[in-house]
This record gives C-alpha cells, sequence and structure tokens, in this order.
C-alpha cells in the first residue's frame, strides 16, 4: 500500500507542477545510476583489504591500491562533475583521511585522455577544410596531450610554417555531462 501512495503522490505532484517533477525524476535516474556504478565498489574495497591483511603482496602496490585505480576510473569516466568534486576533496586532509587525499590527487595530474580519433574529429568540426585544404595540412599535433582535464585537453601543434602553437580542446561529452543533476 505504501508503494501505491507513493505512487499517487508522484503523479500528483508530476501533474501540479511539471518541470520540477522531471527534474525530480531526472534526480532521481541520475542517483540510481550513480548508486549502480559505486554500489559494487564497497563489497570489492572489503575483499581488497582482507587480500592484503592475509597475503604479503608486492611491496609499494596493494589490493587496495588496484581498487583506488579502479575507483579513479570510474570517476573519470561518471562525468566532469565527479571529477571535480574529487579533486576538492583531496584539498580536504582535515575532513578525509590523509591516505584517501593523496590517492584523490591523482586527479589533479592524470586524468585519462581521450583518443587522438575523437580529437581529430573535433578539429575537422571546428575547422572546415578551407579551399579544399584540411585542418591537418595547416596544423601538424603532436598525437599526445600535454596536458588533461576533466573538461579540456591541451596538445601542441606545429602550423605550416613551422610556428609551434598550443592548441586547447574542450571535450564536448563531458561539456554535456556537466548539465545534468547535481550528482554527476
Amino acid at each position: 500500500w505504501r508503494a501505491r501512495l507513493y505512487l499517487a503522490l508522484l503523479v500528483a505532484f508530476a501533474a501540479w507542477r511539471p518541470s520540477q517533477a522531471r527534474f525530480a525524476l531526472r534526480l532521481l535516474g541520475r542517483s540510481l545510476e550513480v548508486a549502480w556504478i559505486y554500489a559494487p565498489l564497497l563489497p570489492w574495497l572489503i575483499v581488497c583489504w582482507a587480500i592484503d591483511r592475509i597475503t604479503t603482496s608486492a611491496p609499494g602496490h596493494t589490493w587496495v591500491d588496484t581498487w583506488w585505480d579502479l575507483v579513479l576510473r570510474k570517476a573519470q569516466r561518471s562525468g566532469p562533475v565527479v571529477v571535480k568534486m574529487g579533486q576538492w576533496a583531496a584539498t580536504r586532509p582535515d575532513l578525509l583521511p590523509e591516505e584517501w587525499c593523496s590517492m584523490l590527487k591523482r586527479l589533479h595530474d592524470s586524468t585519462e585522455a581521450h583518443d587522438l580519433v575523437y580529437t581529430h574529429r573535433s578539429m575537422e568540426a571546428a575547422f572546415p577544410a578551407e579551399g579544399g585544404r584540411p585542418w591537418f595540412r595547416r596544423l601538424l599535433l603532436e598525437p599526445r596531450p600535454v596536458g588533461s582535464g576533466c573538461i579540456a585537453q591541451v596538445y601542441i601543434g606545429y602550423l605550416v610554417g613551422g610556428e609551434q602553437v598550443e592548441v586547447g580542446e574542450l571535450d564536448d561529452e563531458a561539456l554535456s555531462r556537466s548539465h545534468r543533476p547535481v550528482l554527476g
């Protein structure tokens, strides 16, 4: 009977304030998505911690470190809001354990770069061919970015005349994910 009551209240709220109901449903959906992504990590933390206590692993790298690698990869794929929250948390040793902060600091320095193919596609969209010359005939990019953040990457490029330039590229997919509700 409670489920029916909640459903009736949700329908009444949606009829009364449709825009707020739409936002509430989007927020609920994103909350469920985040729970689906991160909830399985909690039991794995316990398993990794237990394995580290039982066995002696290679010095310098533990099962819990591997778990942190997975958490940080999932955070980077969850969008720029999650990455920014992780970067902020890394600067707060007064709120979080020092070990957590040191692991989260990796979000400051080593965010995952997207493929060069994606960069080439976005460059084609930003700089259409002029006089039959595509952008890569006017500008050569180094294959690896010199910097990668949660919404942009920076490459070293060379103009046809040999002049070195820095090329910043915004990640459209990350920008569109940043317009999601606050949970990520």
